[in-house]
């Protein structure tokens, strides 16, 4: 059985330089990656219930929350990931939103 093999990463800058404006995470053989984001009061900000498995995902989080931007700050993200064999496991952690 192969080790799991993801990238996350822990900081993003959506200032609309075109790097790195968008959260996006990789999950090597996934099929499916659901995301939620919540702020330090637990207040969920950005859902997306089929994201995009890519690092340049034009559908991950924009730093938003209800179409404003959201304050410079750690967010925790939870995503649960569907691997094409079936297998479904969940993943969380923190990112911080640069501006």
């Amino acid at each position: 059985f192969a080790p799991e093999s993801f990238f996350v990463p822990n900081v993003f800058t959506p200032n609309g330089d075109g790097l790195n404006d968008r959260f996006a995470l990789t999950f090597l053989g996934a099929s499916k990656i659901e995301v939620t984001i919540f702020n330090r009061w637990g207040e969920k900000v950005y859902y997306n219930p089929n994201q995009t498995n890519s690092l340049n995902a034009a559908d991950g989080w924009d730093g938003t929350d209800h179409g404003k931007d959201a304050p410079q700050d750690t967010y925790v993200y939870q995503a649960n990931v569907t691997y094409f064999n079936g297998v479904v496991k969940n993943k969380s952690g923190t990112i911080t939103l640069i501006r």
